[in-house]
């Protein structure tokens, strides 16, 4: 594997053949592209240096155009934005002797491993808020946090999580 960074204007970029298999039932909501606009540039920096994305060459083009090994929705939620076009990306370029293993490893094991923490992020973010809060530090408004997630701000009321299955 090798990494490059590649302005996110020129990246070519297309779903690997077998993700394109494995995820055309998947579920994917609209998101108000609009609701990005609180975001600063700085923030969206910020998010986008977070980002690596797996891939492979198309072996088959003269071109530099990539296969995604995983379908990243936060990428292709922030590279609408017109600000982000001036941005670049992490690319962590595989092999092809790797891809069917990898695309098993992300699409199955890594998922499996992020649900197991998706109910807590709720409630982790109405934590940090509330500490951060405490300390009349800046930061976006509650209402805002629940904006970017496309929910109610009452969706991040603090609620009692049980533990295990």
């Amino acid at each position: 594997m090798r990494r490059k960074l590649v302005d996110i204007k020129s990246l070519q970029l297309k779903p690997h053949p077998i993700i394109k298999t494995l995820t055309q039932d998947d579920l994917l909501f609209e998101y108000p592209i609009e609701n990005l606009n609180i975001l600063c540039p700085q923030t969206l920096h910020y998010l986008l240096e977070q980002i690596a994305l797996p891939v492979t060459q198309d072996e088959h083009s003269n071109d530099e155009i990539y296969f995604l090994l995983k379908p990243d929705p936060c990428f292709e939620m922030l590279r609408t934005h017109s600000m982000v076009q001036t941005m670049k990306i992490q690319l962590l370029i595989y092999e092809v002797t790797e891809v069917e293993a990898l695309i098993n490893a992300l699409l199955f094991e890594q998922t499996a491993l992020n649900y197991l923490n998706a109910s807590e992020n709720w409630q982790n973010l109405h934590n940090r808020w509330q500490l951060r809060k405490k300390k009349k530090q800046g930061l976006l408004p509650l209402n805002e946090l629940a904006k970017l997630a496309n929910r109610k701000p009452s969706v991040l009321r603090k609620r009692q999580i049980t533990n295990g299955i």
